[in-house]
């Protein structure tokens, strides 16, 4: 993922309002995420102070070669600005769309 891809920065609540699955084979009640609840979880569980959470969305030549993605991302500052941490690209992410 390339910073070029960070689409705008949102709160948790934003971004879980506006991801509210239903589906009765997850429960009576909506829950964020639907299927990757416990994905997001981890994301949300591994927020420190000074964190940001930022929505993605790959470029348009991505999504034509059937290789783009949306979601989001936990970027953590480090010395040299933002850094990627972790699974070698972020401290943790979500993806909600790909093709």
């Amino acid at each position: 993922m390339d910073e070029s891809w960070l689409v705008r920065r949102v709160t948790v609540a934003e971004a879980e309002a506006a991801h509210m699955v239903s589906d009765d084979r997850l429960g009576p009640d909506p829950i964020p995420f639907g299927w990757a609840a416990n994905e997001w979880r981890k994301l949300v569980d591994e927020m420190r102070p000074g964190d940001e959470l930022w929505e993605y969305d790959s470029p348009a030549a991505e999504w034509e070669r059937n290789m783009g993605s949306t979601g989001f991302v936990l970027l953590r500052r480090g010395a040299e600005g933002f850094i990627h941490l972790s699974a070698g690209t972020a401290v943790a992410s979500v993806t909600c769309r790909m093709n």
